[in-house]
């Protein structure tokens, strides 16, 4: 076994007081002052010479998380951690108690796992991310690990250090990761970001997790970490864990500790005044938990921090009350608005309203619904004359001003259905878990088709869904050469673009352009290239794409014979292939592009959008290049003629590389023009060596619509 050297590293460390060679009793618990209120302050993580990796005599020295944040289903499972760090390395040790040992999934963080989020400073993409299995099953003996790399121009990646023991109670695994991993290496006294998930599989495929911080997103949203310092000592160690849990919009402060804390005082600050206070009472998992709800006042702050203290002593981190318009907004989002019903056969279109309209009453207040219908041809029509495809656009707007859109598809049918008289003639094969053998099935076809009934009319009242899959089945069979292999939901999408459009409304993503070298000199047209990228850079900071990509690889000093165009998608959102096209018209109109070059490539989420793109206009893009992305094999079809480069890590546990094999393998049985580079010991990433490749811009080059 290898350990790290102090070097000139620890000569710096020593010399500035922060690496002790010899041990020293943590900093006390005992309870401290509340006077001013306690404040954010990173947490403080002991240096330490690099140990034996079996060795429990650091564990006294570093800094200790007792209890870590449930979340979900997560409420079973014990976890705690203890963290410092090397000249050379960051070292952690965490414990579950996770009796039943689970490593079957293809997936490693759906399996038993450790999650390390590292990155150089909070907020950076300077950031990576491990995902270690301790080896308990017979499949998997030892340890692994894997990486989720999103690093830009980085080093290689340096392995990280495991030891795992293990007993019938649980695992303990000691992992040290190289600061060599990240491309700006911590110094002494810097303040990083690190966060830590415990993953606990479950024999029903959900899994339990306990996290560092208060809220999960790490992966997408690097300032979802915990601010630490390499410091020369320890904070004390920390006995609960703090999280916020929102129900409409009520918010309550949750907090479970150890045993020995029942009776402590728990106090929520935000700023200087102290916001609620209760005690621990005994039980929960970890011993002792609390709940203490936030009066209204509190509840309604915009971007709230709020701090939380056990007998004085402020827990890691802070908890922040999402802004209330936004969360309004949500509420919105996930109350169904319905048409009753959605398919109908009537002369009045149906009424609209939403599913639970009390609660979003009772949480926003009274609100109004203009609704203006659309026929299948995109005229404004106030009844529904012919059978067919229709669309309602739907403006909520409450009495405080909060407005907010929202498109709904309904159908009317050729002939009265409702009720529901005439028997279904259903087939329904049921998985063979099930155990119901076939010919027994066809004897109960009244029971089937019962059930059938009584669930497409449950259907047709509750679920937009429904009209948009019957719609787009109707589009299907009155022109399918126009719309063989397309889903019913991208019909469905094409359709109110095209509204949305005609009406004049502006959907466009917001981008960045950069022309090539030499536009300005001539009159001749341009290949474009669309760059899609990943679920991290979504949101409204459009810098965020400037080191992305074929832009990225420009700003490095490497010009491209292209006009390169990065879109951003905004948050909780994902690339919308009819948006994408009328941004693609939008840059034609306004810059010389040539229509017959017209390139996309995306990593990962837009490693998916390059294929859904692709299959939505195959006459409008000569090629796409996706990158840690996938696609449906069944659409194949739709991209035979689409020249294709597909590119995936061999070792991706965010998108396994079967993704895009499988999209491989399907356009090869069409006859379409695919390869396929696979990059061996590459985990979710690859995407500085594909980007900086001029081999890929050749080959673009080479592309042309027909």
């Amino acid at each position: 076994m290898r350990s790290f050297g102090f070097g000139l590293f620890a000569l710096l460390a020593l010399a500035l007081g922060l690496v002790s060679c010899k041990q020293e009793a943590p900093s006390s618990t005992a309870p401290v002052a509340v006077s001013p209120a306690p404040t954010d302050q990173p947490i403080q993580l002991p240096g330490i010479p690099a140990p034996p990796l079996d060795s429990d005599d650091w564990t006294s020295q570093a800094y200790h998380s007792q209890v870590l944040t449930p979340v979900d289903n997560s409420a079973g499972t014990k976890a705690d951690l203890t963290i410092a760090w090397t000249p050379a390395a960051l070292l952690l040790r965490i414990h579950t108690d996770d009796a039943t040992p689970m490593e079957t999934a293809p997936d490693p963080w759906n399996n038993d796992s450790i999650e390390i989020f590292m990155a150089s400073s909070i907020g950076s993409d300077d950031q990576v991310q491990f995902i270690c299995t301790p080896g308990r099953t017979p499949d998997h003996p030892n340890p692994a690990w894997h990486i989720n790399d999103k690093r830009t121009a980085a080093p290689p990646v340096m392995a990280p250090e495991m030891h795992a023991e293990k007993n019938d109670k649980g695992y303990t695994m000691t992992i040290l990761i190289p600061w060599a991993n990240l491309k700006h290496i911590p110094l002494p006294g810097s303040v990083i970001g690190l966060q830590v998930y415990a993953n606990d599989a479950q024999p029903d495929g959900q899994v339990s997790q306990r996290i560092w911080f208060p809220e999960r997103g790490a992966s997408e949203y690097p300032e979802l970490m915990q601010r630490v310092q390499l410091a020369g000592r320890a904070d004390a160690p920390a006995h609960a864990a703090a999280w916020l849990q929102a129900k409409g919009l009520d918010e309550t402060v949750h907090v479970s500790a150890l045993a020995d804390d029942v009776g402590k005082k728990i106090e929520v600050w935000s700023s200087d005044k102290q916001v609620a206070s209760s005690q621990l009472k005994a039980g929960g998992t970890d011993g002792s938990s609390a709940e203490i709800p936030l009066s209204s006042e509190w509840a309604k702050q915009k971007d709230a921090p709020l701090i939380v203290t056990v007998d004085g002593n402020p827990l890691p981190g802070v908890l922040k009350i999402p802004d209330l318009a936004k969360r309004q907004i949500d509420l919105i989002k996930k109350l169904p608005l319905v048409a009753n019903p959605s398919i109908f056969d009537g002369a009045a279109f149906p009424k609209i309203e939403f599913l639970d309209k009390e609660i979003l009453e009772a949480a926003i207040g009274s609100y109004s619904l203009h609704i203006r219908f659309f026929d299948a041809n995109w005229n404004e029509v106030s009844t529904p004359k012919e059978p067919g495809r229709y669309g309602a656009l739907v403006e909520f707007k409450s009495e405080s001003g909060l407005t907010f859109t929202h498109d709904l598809t309904l159908f009317k049918t050729p002939k009265p259905y409702l009720p529901m008289k005439d028997p279904y003639d259903v087939t329904v094969k049921f998985p063979a878990a099930f155990g119901l053998p076939a010919d027994a099935m066809a004897k109960e076809q009244w029971n089937i088709s019962n059930w059938a009934g009584r669930t497409f009319q449950d259907m047709a009242h509750n679920n937009p869904g429904w009209a948009v899959l019957v719609a787009g089945l109707h589009d299907l069979a009155a022109d399918p050469t126009r719309w063989h292999g397309f889903t019913a939901w991208t019909i469905d999408d094409i359709w109110w673009n095209e509204l949305h459009k005609r009406l004049g409304e502006n959907q466009d993503y917001p981008h960045l352009t950069q022309l090539p070298d030499g536009y300005d000199k001539d009159q001749k047209p341009w290949p474009l290239i669309i760059f899609l990228h990943g679920s991290g850079e979504r949101g409204t900071d459009l810098s965020l794409l400037k080191t992305r990509g074929p832009l990225g690889y420009i700003n490095t000093g490497h010009p491209l014979p292209f006009i390169v165009v990065e879109p951003q998608c905004p948050l909780e959102e994902g690339w919308n292939p009819s948006r994408l096209v009328r941004l693609i018209d939008q840059i034609a109109s306004s810059y010389r592009v040539d229509p017959k070059r017209i390139y996309v490539t995306g990593l990962s989420m837009g490693g998916y959008g390059s294929f859904d793109l692709a299959a939505s206009y195959p006459d409008k893009i000569a090629a796409i290049a996706p990158l840690s992305g996938g696609a449906d094999p069944d659409v194949a079809a739709r991209l035979k003629k689409m020249p294709t480069w597909i590119f995936h890590g061999d070792t991706d546990a965010t998108v396994p590389p079967r993704y895009s094999v499988d999209a491989y393998n399907a356009m090869q049985k069409v006859g379409a023009p695919v390869k396929l580079t696979i990059y061996p010991g590459v985990g979710h990433g690859g995407w500085q060596t594909t980007y900086s490749d001029p081999a890929l811009y050749t080959w673009f080059l080479q592309q042309h619509l027909k």
